[in-house]
């Protein structure tokens, strides 16, 4: 069987997918990624069968590696003795009975739907087992606690405007956090993924952990990567959320319900790949796009693309963390290409009057354009 065809018994009950859901390895987690890039659709799947077997919180319950693996062979010795009795019986049905072919026939059919609910009813409870053996442990380790409540604690990361952060996480992820944005992170990861929600936009450097993906949630968009270089850029006030990749690959998917569509499948994109969402139509596309543009912020390099006097007005308000007063008519006929490394605002409002032809005065932190 082919893992097209898979469904979500098929995914537990193979060893590799055990293997990979349980004691992953980069090589593992690689091939699984390649199979659910190949098979888009079976990734919700994939995610059930993995979070089954990983339902466990094997520190707290005291089961080591090496129970786990037992706990494994167990359950495969059962289903290779569920299959070789049920090949057995089979081969003797077919040896008597070609007497009344379709009065067999129709036998070997119930026979064997029986025999098929009764061996997913032993595999449902095979897993059950594992719990309930995990289960006696925790309790047996400490039956005075009946229940336990797991509390997550945040942080929140913000930077004004006209300011950017440099932010490093506990597991050494480096994140660069634009002005005016917002970053929240949980004070510890779970041992099942690296968990964050971005408003506004960022820079990251991911350190790579197989075992647990790093993911982005920004409004309608979620990011997944294992280790890599991307930009997220999500602006409240925008129409679009645009994920730009430097290095490696990420995935990017929908999170809002009402505009996922019937077998929708993540983006994948390499690097110089960027997906750009229009929170209008709930739409996502992947795009090329020019490096400068989305990753020049970080190293400090002001950039205009065709850019008219109103959208250069509102991004010198970020980026330098101003207020314009405009007090004249400004040339709305020219667009504004270019770039600025690391210059005042002052030199910056310098070359601009030049292409709309304005006089400006700066006190403080108001701009007057006249």
């Amino acid at each position: 069987m082919e893992y097209r065809d898979y469904k979500l018994l098929d995914f537990l009950m193979d060893e590799d997918f055990q293997q990979w859901a349980l004691f992953p390895t980069e090589l593992s987690d690689q091939f699984w990624h390649m199979v659910i890039r190949e098979n888009p659709d079976k990734n919700a799947v994939v995610n059930q069968a993995r979070a089954i077997l990983t339902s466990i919180d094997y520190k707290k319950t005291g089961v080591s590696d090496a129970d786990k693996k037992n706990i494994l062979i167990n359950i495969q010795a059962g289903i290779n003795a569920d299959k070789l009795k049920e090949n057995g019986r089979n081969s003797y049905l077919t040896a008597v009975g070609k007497g009344d072919s379709n009065e067999l026939s129709a036998t070997n059919s119930v026979v064997k739907k029986k025999r098929r609910n009764k061996f997913v009813r032993e595999i449902a409870a095979s897993l059950i087992g594992i719990l309930i053996v995990a289960g006696a442990f925790y309790f047996s380790r400490d039956s005075s606690r009946e229940t336990e409540t797991i509390t997550v604690d945040y942080l929140e990361k913000s930077s004004l405007k006209g300011e950017k952060s440099n932010i490093t996480l506990s597991d050494g992820t480096k994140i660069k956090l634009n002005s005016n944005s917002k970053l929240i992170i949980p004070k510890r990861f779970s041992d099942q993924e690296r968990s964050v929600t971005l408003v506004g936009e960022a820079y990251f450097e991911v350190s790579k952990d197989a075992s647990r993906p790093f993911v982005i949630t920004s409004n309608h968009i979620k990011t997944v990567v294992l280790g890599t270089s991307f930009n997220v850029r999500a602006y409240p006030s925008e129409n679009t959320i645009k994920v730009a990749v430097a290095e490696g690959q990420v995935s990017v998917e929908k999170t809002a319900p009402d505009q996922m569509q019937d077998h929708e499948s993540p983006i994948f994109l390499l690097p110089n790949e960027m997906a750009v969402y229009s929170k209008e139509t709930g739409q996502a596309n992947k795009e090329s796009f020019e490096p400068m543009a989305m990753f020049g912020w970080k190293d400090g390099i002001l950039y205009f693309k065709d850019a008219d006097i109103y959208e250069a007005i509102e991004a010198l308000e970020q980026w330098y963390g101003v207020t314009f007063i405009v007090k004249t008519r400004l040339n709305e006929d020219k667009d504004l290409s270019g770039s600025f490394k690391k210059k005042s605002l002052e030199t910056v409002l310098d070359g601009l009057s030049y292409v709309f032809g304005f006089n400006f005065e700066i006190n403080g932190k108001v701009v007057t354009l006249k």
